[in-house]
């Protein structure tokens, strides 16, 4: 097998296993930023007196580190996987390998994919849930806002805010601990999908070497061994995936109410000042 053309193959293999990662990645971190706006409103909501601007404190500081390091893990799950697993890429720099051997290389690079790739759906699923749910919790405040008077928060002679506490709540934090028992156990899950199909695999025996003389038959072996691990991702990808749709059905009927609520203070004066 020519080297370079082996070089190549796996490099892009590779590249494009990283490229989509890298999205995967990047769609965490955007859930993580709408996911703490919607947790800072709902507390802003909650606060009494209600401040005309939205407050930064110990406990936004301390949301924000830890969101920020659930990213990070994230990433760091993509980039550094190379210091624990030597892409095959590499290692046919340093000689030539047999089909088994390579075969078996890139059959153990793509089941990584694909189990890290079931453990960022699974995080989806879970900060989606959480947002509806934050959501929802800043919503049942605002309507008991608007229907407790209209706006809240009000001036005083003294130039000071003014309000009511809807839910008898000093800062809004109710939620805050399942919060972050939810990242945690979806931290928990997506290590569990993560390692066990990987270490299980390593019982596997390696394709039988057959005389091939290209990288797409090498490819072509790896595949083989993966097909039941790409239908059970499949399958789970299906059932997140009707999750997942429930869930934004859900966002959309509390935004329709807020909608709703919105609308009704409007009609009676009742939410402009």
């Amino acid at each position: 097998m020519d080297m370079l053309r082996d070089i190549a193959g796996t490099e892009a293999r590779e590249m494009r296993i990283l490229f989509i990662e890298l999205c995967g990645v990047f769609w965490i971190v955007a859930e993580l930023v709408i996911l703490f706006f919607v947790i800072e409103a709902r507390r802003h909501l909650g606060r009494s007196p209600i401040s005309a601007v939205p407050l930064w404190d110990r406990v936004s500081t301390r949301r924000a580190l830890l969101f920020m390091l659930f990213a990070l893990a994230a990433l760091g799950a993509v980039v550094l996987r190379p210091l624990f697993w030597t892409p095959l890429s590499w290692r046919i720099q340093t000689g030539p390998l047999d089909v088994s051997a390579a075969a078996m290389l890139d059959f153990h690079a793509v089941l990584r994919h694909l189990t890290v790739w079931a453990a960022f759906v699974t995080v989806w699923v879970i900060l989606e849930g959480a947002m509806v749910y934050q959501g929802y919790s800043a919503y049942r405040l605002f309507r008991k806002l608007v229907l407790a008077g209209g706006g809240g928060a009000t001036r005083n002679s003294a130039g000071k805010t003014v309000g009511i506490s809807p839910d008898g709540s000093s800062g809004g934090q109710g939620g805050q601990a399942s919060l972050v028992v939810l990242l945690l156990l979806g931290a928990f899950l997506a290590a569990g999908i993560v390692a066990a199909p990987v270490f299980a695999a390593q019982a596997l025996n390696a394709p039988a070497a057959k005389a091939v003389d290209s990288w797409e038959q090498v490819v072509q072996l790896s595949e083989n061994g993966l097909y039941p691990y790409r239908n059970a991702l499949y399958l789970y990808l299906r059932i997140a995936g009707v999750v997942w749709i429930g869930v934004e059905w859900i966002a959309a009927f509390v935004l329709w109410r807020a909608w709703r609520v919105v609308d009704h203070a409007l009609r009676n004066g009742g939410g402009a000042s």
